[in-house]
């Protein structure tokens, strides 16, 4: 479970300040895949970047499975990192290395035999499927298959948590299913537990069952998406979201 409790967030630059987060507190349960949808600004990515402490709050408590990660010693916070996995919105692949050493690269800093690199390696790319790209270049690859070798990237460290920012946005349309497909696979056969970043209102409808709604930083709404919503709503993104699943419902009916 990840609790974020009372979390703030001021970047300053020479003589202004921006309140990038404010006050959000949220609990994530084990096995969601929760969104964190808003405009652009609203202070998502940091929002995400605190969970593994890659932004480090100003004040307020980040909580994984029970541990308060601000007030653990440096080496035990790398080891608790290990457990939360990352999936960038622009790949971040390094081009002189293969698809499989691309891979292998979380297990190489850990410290991971060279078997154990490979073996684990080739069981994360069987789940993206791409085990006929093992041997390819990221200059070989399509952008939905970089996006899918950085989810097994992501994955081979076996983590419980994975974190996803804008997932979908540097692909086309149609690959965007395909990375949603894998996404769900990884939840639902692994049981990781993960959390995503978005603006676009079609990636919650698909994939998440819970949704928080950010506008200046702030938290201002949260949906359970598997139950039916009839509580009023705060902001035009809620409206949108909830426009969008109104349809999807009378579709399916």
């Amino acid at each position: 479970m990840i609790q974020l409790k009372h979390l703030n967030k001021v970047f300053t630059q020479k003589d202004s300040s921006f309140q990038a987060v404010s006050d959000v507190s949220l609990n994530i349960h084990q096995g969601d895949v929760f969104g964190i949808i808003g405009f652009s600004g609203a202070g998502k990515s940091t929002l995400l970047r605190m969970i593994n402490l890659l932004e480090r709050p100003d004040s307020g408590e980040v909580i994984i499975n029970g541990q308060a990660l601000l007030d653990l010693p440096k080496k035990q916070l790398l080891t608790t990192r290990k457990s939360i996995g990352m999936i960038f919105q622009h790949f971040n692949l390094l081009t002189n290395r293969t698809a499989l050493e691309n891979i292998e690269l979380p297990l190489e800093f850990a410290g991971v035999s060279k078997a154990e690199r490979r073996k684990r390696a080739l069981a994360s790319l069987e789940i993206v499927d791409l085990l006929e790209k093992k041997e390819a270049y990221p200059s070989q690859l399509s952008g939905g298959q970089k996006q899918r070798i950085a989810i097994a990237r992501a994955i081979v460290t076996q983590p419980t948590i994975l974190l996803c920012d804008e997932p979908t946005s540097a692909v086309d349309p149609q690959t965007k299913e395909s990375i949603l497909h894998y996404l769900s696979k990884i939840n639902q056969t692994l049981g990781i537990t993960i959390v995503i970043v978005t603006h676009e209102m079609q990636l919650v409808h698909k994939i998440c069952n819970r949704v928080a709604v950010m506008e200046q930083g702030e938290v201002i709404e949260e949906f359970d998406l598997s139950k039916p919503i009839h509580q009023p709503v705060k902001s035009i993104i809620s409206k949108l979201l909830l426009n969008d699943l109104n349809t999807q419902l009378k579709e399916a009916v």
